[in-house]
C-alpha cells in the first residue's frame, strides 16, 4: 500500500472519529437533559435551586418595603341614621377629601337607591364622583351614581370551617368573567386595561391598553386569592377626616392629616354594628378582608418557576452549547467559553426575576452545563488516547 492511500485512509479515520465524536456528544446532551427534566419534575433539585435563590437574593441590593397604597376608612358609628346611609353622607365625605387627590375611590358600602325624596342626594353624590378619576362601587347603585363609577361585586368565599382565607379576584355575570371588587379597584390603580387582560389556568395576567403585562396574579381554580396579610390596621373614622379637612381649611391643627389618601387607594367600608353581617362568628368586618386581599396584592411575592417547554429548550440550547465546545482543540479556549456559559446563564436568570418575576432552575441549568462539558472532554480525551495507541 503506497504512502498515498495510508494518507488517505488517516485522513479518513480522523475526518469519521471526528464525526462520531460530535455525534457522542450531541447524544450526551440530549441524555443530560432528559435527565434534568426529570429530576427537576420530581423536585430533587429543589433545595438545591432554593438555596441559590437565596443566594442570590441577598446578594441583589436590597429595597426598602413601601407600605402598600392603600387608606382604609371605615364608618364605627351609624349615629341616629338608618342602614344604608343616605347617599349625601358621603356626597359630603368625598367634596371633603377630593382635593387631596387619592389614585381610587373605592366605596366598599351599600348605596341608597329607589328612594323619590332623596334624588337630589343621589344628584349631588354623582356630581362628587365625577370629581374623580377612577371609582369602584358595589353594585345597585342608582344609575346617575353608577354612570360615574365602575361597579363590581365584592363576594367572599369561606373555608368549610367557616374561616375566610381567601377573596375572589374574578365573577362570572352574563357569561363573561368579570373583576370583582378588589381586583376591580387593584387593575384601575395600575391603569390596567380588562379587554386586554386575560385569565389563565391559575392565574390572572394584567395588561395595559397596549397589551404590555402589567401584573400576573396567581390564583386558585376559583379565581381567589389566598389571603397572607396579618395583623389590623388603624383605620381612619368616616367622619373624623371630613372634620380634619375642615379644619385644615381653617388653619387649625386636624385630628388626622387627610393627605394620608394622596395618590392611594381610599378604601371606604362599615365597622359600625347593623352595618354588616360577619362572614365567620367573631371575625372582622368583611372590608377589613377586601383591605387585607388590596394590601396582599401590592405585597405578595409573585414569583413563578418557569414551565416545563422553557426549561426543557433552556436545557437543549446549553447542553448542546456545551458539548461542542467540549470538542475545540484548545481545551483553555473551551474551559473558557464554557465558563462564560455559566455568567450568561446567572445573569439571565437574575433578570428574569427582577425584571419578570420568573423563577428560573439555576442549579439544573448550570449541572447541566458542566456535567455535559466534562463528559464530552472526557470522551474526547479518550478518543485521542486510543486514536494515538493506534497511530
Amino acid at each position: 500500500m503506497t504512502g498515498q492511500n495510508l494518507l488517505k485512509i488517516h485522513v479518513l479515520n480522523t475526518i469519521v472519529s471526528g464525526k462520531l465524536l460530535r455525534l457522542y456528544a450531541i447524544g450526551l446532551a440530549l441524555t443530560v437533559s432528559a435527565a434534568g427534566l426529570v429530576l427537576h419534575s420530581l423536585g430533587v433539585t429543589a433545595g438545591g435551586e432554593r438555596y441559590a435563590g437565596g443566594v442570590i437574593a441577598r446578594l441583589l441590593p436590597k429595597k426598602n418595603p413601601a407600605a402598600p397604597p392603600v387608606a382604609l376608612v371605615t364608618i364605627r358609628d351609624l349615629g341616629k341614621q338608618g342602614w344604608p346611609w343616605p347617599n349625601l353622607d358621603y356626597a359630603v365625605f368625598l367634596s371633603a377629601i377630593a382635593e387631596f387627590k387619592p389614585a381610587v375611590v373605592a366605596l366598599a358600602v351599600p348605596l341608597e337607591a329607589g328612594v323619590a325624596d332623596y334624588q337630589i342626594y343621589d344628584a349631588q353624590l354623582a356630581k362628587q364622583l365625577h370629581r374623580f378619576e377612577r371609582v369602584t362601587l358595589l353594585p345597585g347603585a342608582p344609575a346617575a351614581i353608577a354612570a360615574a363609577a365602575k361597579s363590581a361585586p365584592a363576594p367572599l368565599l369561606p373555608d368549610a370551617d367557616g374561616e375566610v382565607r381567601r377573596v375572589p379576584l374574578i365573577v362570572s355575570a352574563g357569561g363573561q368573567v368579570i373583576p370583582a371588587f378588589v381586583l376591580q379597584t387593584y387593575l384601575q390603580y395600575l391603569g390596567a386595561d380588562w379587554q386586554k387582560s386575560i385569565v389563565t389556568a391559575g392565574a390572572i395576567v394584567l395588561r395595559d391598553a397596549a397589551g404590555r403585562d402589567l401584573a400576573r396574579i396567581p390564583v386558585d381554580r376559583d379565581g381567589c386569592l389566598r389571603l397572607h396579610g396579618a395583623g389590623q390596621v388603624q383605620a381612619a373614622e368616616f367622619y373624623q377626616l371630613v372634620i380634619s379637612a375642615e379644619q385644615l381649611r381653617n388653619n387649625l391643627a386636624p385630628i388626622l392629616d387627610p393627605a394620608i389618601v394622596s395618590g392611594k387607594i381610599l378604601l371606604v367600608g362599615a365597622e359600625a354594628a347593623g352595618a354588616f353581617q360577619p362572614v365567620n362568628r367573631g371575625g372582622p368586618a368583611p372590608v377589613r378582608l377586601l383591605y387585607q386581599a388590596l394590601n396582599d396584592l401590592f405585597a405578595a411575592d409573585f414569583t413563578r418557576p418557569v414551565s416545563d417547554e422553557w426549561l426543557l429548550a433552556a436545557l437543549l440550547l446549553t447542553t448542546l452549547t456545551a458539548s461542542q465546545l467540549a470538542l475545540l482543540k484548545n481545551p483553555g479556549v473551551s474551559a473558557a467559553l464554557a465558563l462564560l456559559m455559566l455568567c450568561v446563564i446567572v445573569t439571565v436568570s437574575v433578570w428574569l426575576l427582577t425584571e419578570r418575576q420568573l423563577s428560573a432552575p439555576i442549579v439544573t441549568l448550570s449541572v447541566g452545563i458542566v456535567l455535559t462539558w466534562a463528559l464530552a472532554v472526557a470522551f474526547k480525551t479518550l478518543a485521542q488516547s486510543r486514536q494515538a495507541a493506534k497511530n
